[in-house]
């Protein structure tokens, strides 16, 4: 995260820069006593959040963030200020957020996770999109699988969240009315070996859980559209289009949820 603290008293901005640091020990600072200095600088760099004190001698915050706003549109503005009259103006910038001096790390964080425009995930190495049609990426890129039954069984288990699932579940779905005989065994244990195969070759293979009985995904080592619209994620719930898993049947009762 890139973060801009703009005060033109150096007490008050070493201040607010501890808080930050404090909140958020990954972010990159810049930090300015300059309106000008800063105003220049994000010509030159882009960045996520801009916590500004609104009575500066240089140039009134409200203005620099009129200006800011102007070079980037959806960067997020925190005022800062020792007075509360100013609350209003703030509000008809779309402010993201309102402090009042002086600033606490805990003040930093609760604005942090409310910002007006969320900053996007870093991308995961693992992903699965299940919106739409069932796509598993890795760093990014589609992976391609031996048999098309090894796909639509890890998409099952990511429909299951985690739960186990027996080789006659696996079969009951992914052979439908087909008898469960020994012939059946032996072709659901292909269809897991490639699958393990499949994920072995692109690095990804800690996404399956075996026991004795059963196989299931680990959820905590995956990102999952499913999952973020499910804890309500923005991005998540904007990325649903009204088909989940569209090329199989069986998805059909999952997808019935997220219209009720």
């Amino acid at each position: 995260m890139k973060i801009m603290a703009i005060d033109d008293e150096r007490a008050a901005l070493n201040v607010l820069c501890s808080a930050i640091r404090e909140a958020e020990p990954e972010a990159e600072i810049a930090a300015f006593q300059s309106p000008a200095e800063a105003l220049k600088h994000a010509q030159e760099s882009a960045f996520d959040v801009v916590f500004l004190d609104i009575s500066m001698y240089e140039m009134n915050g409200l203005e620099l963030a009129r200006r800011l706003k102007e070079l980037h549109p959806h960067l997020n503005f925190i005022f800062v200020t020792g007075y509360g009259e100013y609350a209003g103006e703030a509000i008809s910038i779309r402010a993201s957020g309102y402090l009042q001096k002086p600033v606490t790390a805990e003040d930093v964080s609760e604005e942090l996770r409310n910002l007006r425009y969320p900053l996007p995930k870093e991308r995961a190495m693992i992903e699965v999109q299940t919106f739409g049609h069932f796509e598993l990426f890795v760093h990014g890129r589609m992976v391609s699988f031996p048999r098309a039954k090894s796909k639509e069984l890890l998409a099952y288990l990511v429909d299951r969240r985690g739960a186990g699932v027996s080789r006659k579940e696996i079969a009951a779905v992914l052979f439908e009315d087909k008898a469960y005989t020994r012939s059946t065994q032996d072709y659901v244990n292909h269809v897991i070996s490639d699958l393990l195969h499949a994920l072995k070759a692109v690095h990804a293979e800690q996404m399956i859980i075996r026991s004795r009985n059963s196989i299931a995904v680990d959820v905590e080592c995956f990102a999952c559209d499913r999952y973020d619209y499910e804890r309500g994620d923005v991005q998540g719930l904007n990325a649903f289009r009204g088909e989940y898993m569209a090329q199989y049947s069986w998805a059909s009762e999952t997808e019935a949820l997220f219209y009720r």
